[in-house]
């Protein structure tokens, strides 16, 4: 789907936030890609469950070829079924579960002693228009192209394509 993330890439990545302070790891991985299978998949949740980030995020790829140009490469017949898809959802709440995460809810785990744990034990837990949080409402401001934010209860989203944001922000 466009992205190339070597292990050793991930490995360095996470292990340079950590040296730098970072409080919080937060992997996101998708199920349903081109040739992903339950072997491959375990695999990949074994590798995660081995690096121990702090937060897992589990999405669904979505092979939408008509509007995202990338797509049309690729061949949806090697796009695993919606069962299968599924049974690997499954999996992965299983073997996070048992490593130690709690489940808070859409596509989030999170290990026990983290603070949206927590938040979600104490009846505090809400989620904004990015994720999931523990903090009370805030403004939420999303710079960039294709940024999202929320101030007062209203979302907006910022243009995604690059040539229309700057157009934007030289119209004020």
């Amino acid at each position: 789907i466009g992205r190339r993330h070597s292990h050793a890439l991930v490995d360095d990545v996470c292990r340079v936030a950590r040296e730098s302070g970072f409080d919080r790891i937060n992997l996101e991985l998708m199920i349903g890609l081109p040739q992903q299978t339950p072997a491959r998949w375990r695999a990949t949740l074994e590798r995660i469950v081995d690096m121990a980030p702090d937060r897992v995020a589990l999405s669904r790829y979505r092979h939408r070829p008509a509007s995202v140009a990338v797509q049309r490469a690729l061949d949806a017949s090697a796009l695993p079924s919606e069962a299968e898809a599924r049974a690997m959802w499954a999996m992965a709440s299983e073997l996070l579960c048992s490593a130690g995460y709690d489940w808070i809810g859409a596509d989030q785990f999170v290990l026990g002693d983290d603070e949206l744990a927590t938040a979600l034990q104490r009846g505090e837990l809400r989620r904004n228009v990015i994720s999931y949080t523990a903090t009370p409402n805030a403004a939420l401001l999303g710079l960039g192209a294709g940024a999202v934010g929320e101030i007062d209860r209203h979302l907006y989203c910022n243009e995604s394509a690059l040539p229309l944001w700057q157009q934007s922000l030289r119209e004020g």
